[in-house]
């Protein structure tokens, strides 16, 4: 009885859309099949095709904290200033 009442009370899991590259360079929309090596795109999971923003997952934004993408987005906020 416990079992299903924890199981009803999370939320259902979507498969994911969007495959960031290893060394976290590119992203893959998988609707469409569009690869994209653009900084931006990568940074604001955004498919160019679709003209959608994927969800980002906690595990994607820590990778990418880690990651090349970092100095971009340093430089872009500082742009914004």
């Amino acid at each position: 009885m416990k079992n299903e009442k924890q199981r009803s009370n999370r939320q259902p899991e979507h498969p994911p859309t969007f495959e960031i590259a290893p060394d976290g360079l590119s992203i893959l929309c998988l609707c469409c099949g569009l690869r994209s090596y653009h900084p931006g795109d990568v940074a604001e999971r955004y498919c160019g095709r679709c003209h959608a923003f994927h969800k980002t997952t906690i595990a994607d934004i820590d990778r990418l904290a880690q990651g090349p993408l970092q100095t971009w987005a340093r430089k872009r906020t500082a742009t914004m200033d």
